[in-house]
């Protein structure tokens, strides 16, 4: 179930551009239909309502993009925590991954304990972020902002608005927590992943 789940999610991700660019060009044929319509002998009049209604269309459609990679990202930081819920308990460990990792009960490889510290600080710290608006000690802009500089499709705004406009930084994400949750699931037994 890891990677399925994992492949399930990815899929969803790449998929949208081809979508969104599917609809956008169907809805803008509409608008060109539309405007020939009302204006059929003012070409002029004709491209103002249609530049009125693309331009519209095209605004919502940064709106909606950047609202389904947000939820892409949640659905990812789920997908982990739910795993890694599914895991401990099938194994009766009832601490924290954190605990175990930080009293040596489980060593992950040197990758996958950077995986693990990347996970842990920015994207549990950006996912906390959106999920409580900003508020409180721990979703502190400065502690996620230092490492988004390596992906400039993630914005946060001084206002604290993030804005995720492409979907590199959630797919690497996606790829950390798949590569936490094998090898978690490998050294608790689980060699074939299915949780």
């Amino acid at each position: 179930m890891i990677n399925q789940e994992a492949d399930y999610i990815r899929s969803l991700i790449c998929r949208f551009p081809e979508q969104q660019k599917d609809w956008i060009d169907k809805i803008d044929s509409e608008f060109k239909k539309l405007a020939q319509t009302e204006f059929p002998n003012e070409s002029d009049s004709a491209y103002q309502m249609y530049r009125s209604y693309s331009s519209a269309a095209l605004d919502s459609c940064e709106l909606e993009k950047d609202m389904f990679y947000k939820s892409m990202f949640l659905m990812t930081y789920i997908y982990y925590e739910s795993a890694l819920k599914k895991i401990f308990a099938k194994s009766n460990v009832n601490k924290s991954l954190e605990y175990y990792i930080s009293t040596n009960h489980l060593e992950l490889k040197q990758a996958t304990y950077s995986d693990y510290e990347f996970v842990k600080k920015y994207a549990k710290a950006l996912r906390d972020h959106l999920c409580h608006n900003g508020y409180g000690e721990e979703y502190k802009v400065e502690k996620i902002t230092s490492k988004l500089a390596d992906y400039p499709e993630v914005s946060i705004n001084e206002d604290g608005v993030v804005t995720i406009t492409d979907s590199k930084f959630i797919l690497d994400v996606l790829g950390k927590e798949q590569n936490i949750l094998n090898e978690i699931a490998e050294r608790l037994g689980f060699k074939n992943k299915i949780i």
